[in-house]
Formats: C-alpha cells, sequence, structure tokens
C-alpha cells in the first residue's frame, strides 16, 4: 500500500475491519507511505493497537510525470487560461462554470487527456484533490476551491476539508484556499507560480521511492 489517503467522511474507528488488514500489511513491510500526517495520525487511532506507518507522505498521482513514459512529454504550455475542476459531486461548480473565459476540466476524462489539458492552464482551480494534485506533478499554478454554497435540490456536496489539508501538509506546502471563480481569475492575473519546484518534486519523490517495497512488488 503506497499512498493511501483517509476520507474522514467516517471516524477511523468504524473502520476497523479494514484497518486490520493494514495492520497486516504493515507488519510484512508492505505500508510504505500514506498521503499526509493527518492520515497517519487517524491509522494510529484506527486499532487499539495502532497502525504503524512511515513518516513518508504524498499522493502517488503527484508522481506520475516523473515514472510514466506518456506523461513525460508533458510540460506546461506559456500563458493559459482558468480551468476549473469541480469535484464530481459539486454539482453547484459545474453547472456555474460556463463562462467564456474559463475551460470546465471534468475529473471523468481520461487520465492523460486530464493532465494534457491541465498542462494548457494558466491556473487550475479545483475543488476536487486530484485536480491540484495533477497541476502540481506537471507544476501548473493551482488552487484549492473550497466552497460551501447550497447545491441543486436532492444532491449534496460533503468534502471533508481534512482530505485535502493532508496533501498539503504530506507535501510540506501551505493549505491556502479560495473560495470563488472570481478570486481564481484575481490569482490568474496576477502570475501565480507552481506550488512545487522541480528540487522539491524530485525530493518527495526520491523519499516516496526508497521507501517502497520493490523486494515484494517485483520479486
Amino acid at each position: 500500500v503506497a499512498g493511501v489517503g483517509w476520507n474522514f467522511k467516517a471516524p477511523p474507528a468504524m473502520l476497523a475491519p479494514r484497518t486490520a488488514a493494514l495492520a497486516a500489511l504493515s507488519k510484512a513491510g508492505k505500508l510504505s507511505a500514506v498521503r499526509g500526517p493527518h492520515t497517519r495520525a487517524a491509522l494510529a487511532l484506527a486499532t487499539p493497537e495502532g497502525v504503524p506507518c512511515p513518516a513518508v507522505f504524498g499522493d502517488p498521482a503527484l508522481f506520475a510525470a516523473l515514472l510514466i513514459p506518456k506523461w513525460q512529454s508533458l510540460r506546461r504550455q506559456p500563458g493559459g487560461g482558468l480551468c476549473i475542476v469541480p469535484h464530481a459531486d459539486d454539482l453547484r461548480l459545474r453547472h456555474n462554470s460556463s463562462a467564456p473565459d474559463l475551460t470546465l476540466v471534468p475529473t471523468s476524462a481520461e487520465p492523460l487527456d486530464f493532465a494534457r489539458r491541465l498542462s494548457r492552464c494558466g491556473l487550475v482551480a479545483s475543488s476536487a484533490l486530484h485536480g491540484i494534485v495533477i497541476a502540481d506533478a506537471l507544476r501548473v499554478p493551482s488552487a484549492w476551491l473550497w466552497h460551501q454554497q447550497p447545491q441543486p435540490a436532492g444532491h449534496s456536496f460533503a468534502e471533508d476539508e481534512l482530505k485535502y489539508l493532508d496533501y498539503f501538509a504530506g507535501i510540506g506546502q501551505p493549505a491556502s484556499r479560495i473560495s470563488s471563480v472570481e478570486e481564481a481569475r484575481a490569482m490568474l492575473r496576477a502570475g501565480p507560480a507552481p506550488r512545487l519546484s522541480v528540487a522539491a518534486l524530485v525530493e518527495l519523490a526520491t523519499r516516496y521511492i526508497g521507501r517502497f517495497p520493490f523486494g515484494h512488488v517485483c520479486a
């Protein structure tokens, strides 16, 4: 298990049967990393004995452009406009992001196409965690678009913010967020920078790969 992350919609104790399996993997040296320190803390509380986990953090998708050949040719394009990536359940953002000065990129897109489209953006504003992660992987400026607006009747968008805070803490970056598309437009006009330098991305990947149990996987 590498890069697992708690979604924080349920308390850790409710998932004891699954965490027992994680504990067994950990004892066998097969739990090599988690998304961030909040997930690590949740695993410590998930069973009476706790699930031991190394302090190696990061979402696996963060390293896609370093490890997957088809992604290695993707480069951030100069210029580019505002791209909105709504969470799959974020119907409010999906239905109100049709202005001519922005591009809507759904998370349902095929992964390589999703990444290619994000590489053309000047700023990615996302209520989906992996919109942020993939933008960081490609070193495209991104913003966590966190809003709590009413959803259309019969629908809800109830992601727990700890999932996002877990990711940012895992990569050692502040968890700054915006609450509207208007704020995203202002960020784009100000000329945002990528969240991670190449050196920081390589350092994270080096620690991650160094802890990966290749003996179990490749034997």
